[in-house]
């Protein structure tokens, strides 16, 4: 897709023999700690009959009772920790900036965890997930991951994940102090991971550009038709003086997803439009909505804004400077639609910009920001799965939640510290906050067999509209097609 960085990629974690020659971006690697083995004994309590010689006048009687005994049934090898320092692996996707962030966060836990050491291996994104499928498939996955809740599901799928319902159980976690109360992590009833951060959509806007062309600053009430005509305003110019009113990815997630929520049209059935937070359902089943008038309607919107109106660029013919990851940093963009994680590039502009709220639909007047969680793993092979869940825990825990408040990565998952949110701009913590608390957000991605092959099917067709390549119709037909295709493999 060309909006995003790179596309989804199919995961097909599978068995195979590609482990060799992969090259990890990890800190300077340490010896394993040594595991001391123990042995575990269990026990069970189990009822036996014998025979018992009471006395008895003027003879004696043999008389059979029950009594309980117990005894060793199994015995088990465990691994315990020395209680010598221990390395846990951590994979992640990002640039210097994140990983800046994530080390403050390593050198946080370390305050807590004095014997735990974070070493972190770093992929781009368009990387991340290919390598990550090879190392589970090679045995040498890391300890922990970031992990999308899409991919989650595929890596469940292939037994790579370990599960920590019982660990959640024996720690007494209460699951509903965070965000979503843990939903992002569970598959079938059962957790495998736990919250870590969250990410909804908002309006970044160019100040310079909208003083420039003498337009107020976006408001709580703007819909997405003014929108529109500040976008009509803020395009002006040709060649390399072009600038666009707006842009937007050819995303779910962070381009056409908020206006289509807003109208209650998504491209599966099972979506919540009524509560806070809501989630999409997909336990009873997958439809494929592709035609509802909903969706079709905020396609439109934003296929006829770049390829009729011209205030979006195509994004085919639309390159970006060197050092650029976003349109909007180049100074050619008025408004951008994304997500909370794309704070710290576009804090790194070099023009005064701010954001604001998503805009409510023309038609429902709802605004709706699609939410994306992102949870912490850990793997199945990890030597050290007790420690590995401290880390978890910790990374989930007010600590480490209460800096991520301060980072403007994402946003914290735990509620007690989304109240401590603060930005790089005046009023960046209040919107996100205030969209939590005060306005409907919904979890984007569906977790379902095939949903990764499905959304990529759906957005590889989308890009032909977005590029001005084929009329939307067509489109949206040929989406329906490869979609149900992939939910059938």
């Amino acid at each position: 897709m060309f909006g995003q960085t790179v596309s989804r990629r199919r995961l097909l974690v599978a068995a195979g023999g590609a482990a060799a020659g992969l090259t990890l971006a990890a800190c300077g690697a340490t010896p394993t700690p040594q595991v001391v083995e123990k042995e575990k004994v269990i026990t069970q309590v189990v009822e036996k009959e014998v025979t018992k010689v009471v006395p008895a006048t003027p003879e004696i009687v043999a008389q059979t009772v029950v009594v309980k005994e117990t005894v060793v049934v199994e015995k088990q090898v465990t691994g315990a920790s020395s209680g010598a320092p221990v390395t846990i692996t951590y994979g992640f996707w990002g640039d210097d900036v994140r990983q800046e962030k994530f080390q403050k966060l390593a050198d946080a836990m370390a305050k807590d965890l004095p014997n735990i050491k974070i070493e972190f291996q770093r992929k781009p994104w368009d990387q991340y997930w290919e390598s990550l499928e090879v190392q589970v498939a090679g045995g040498i996955s890391p300890d922990l991951s970031f992990m999308n809740p899409e991919y989650l599901y595929h890596f469940w799928k292939a037994g790579a994940l370990l599960e920590v319902t019982d660990l959640v159980q024996r720690d007494q976690l209460n699951m509903s102090d965070w965000v979503a109360d843990g939903g992002e992590t569970l598959i079938q009833g059962r957790q495998f991971g736990m919250p870590f951060t969250n990410g909804i959509e908002i309006f970044y806007y160019n100040v310079d550009m909208f003083d420039k062309a003498g337009l107020g600053y976006p408001t709580k009430d703007w819909t997405w038709d003014d929108v529109l005509s500040a976008a009509k305003a803020l395009t002006s110019g040709e060649g390399a003086a072009q600038q666009y009113g707006i842009w937007v990815d050819n995303s779910m997630e962070q381009g056409w997803g908020p206006l289509a929520l807003g109208n209650r049209g998504w491209p599966f059935s099972g979506a919540v439009f009524t509560d806070k937070g809501g989630y999409f359902d997909a336990s009873k089943g997958v439809k494929l909505t592709l035609d509802s008038p909903e969706l079709g309607a905020a396609l439109k919107w934003w296929v006829a804004n770049i390829c009729e109106l011209k205030v979006q660029p195509n994004a085919g013919s639309f390159s970006l400077a060197p050092g650029l990851n976003l349109a909007f940093q180049s100074g050619q963009i008025g408004m951008f639609i994304g997500g909370t994680f794309a704070t710290p590039s576009v804090a790194q502009s070099k023009f005064n910009w701010n954001v604001g709220y998503i805009p409510k639909s023309p038609t429902t007047k709802e605004r709706r920001s699609p939410s994306l969680a992102i949870m912490n793993v850990i793997f199945k092979d990890t030597k050290h799965p007790e420690e590995a869940w401290q880390v978890l825990k910790w990374y989930a825990g007010p600590t480490a939640q209460d800096i991520l408040a301060t980072l403007a990565m994402k946003e914290p998952t735990l509620k007690s510290a989304l109240a401590k949110l603060t930005g790089p701009v005046d009023g960046w913590g209040n919107v996100v906050l205030d969209t939590y608390l005060n306005f409907n957000w919904n979890m984007s991605t569906m977790v379902f067999e095939n949903s990764v092959e499905a959304t990529d099917a759906i957005q590889s067709a989308f890009d032909k509209a977005f590029l001005c390549e084929e009329p939307l119709d067509q489109v949206i037909a040929e989406a329906q097609t490869a979609a149900a295709a992939a939910l059938q493999e």
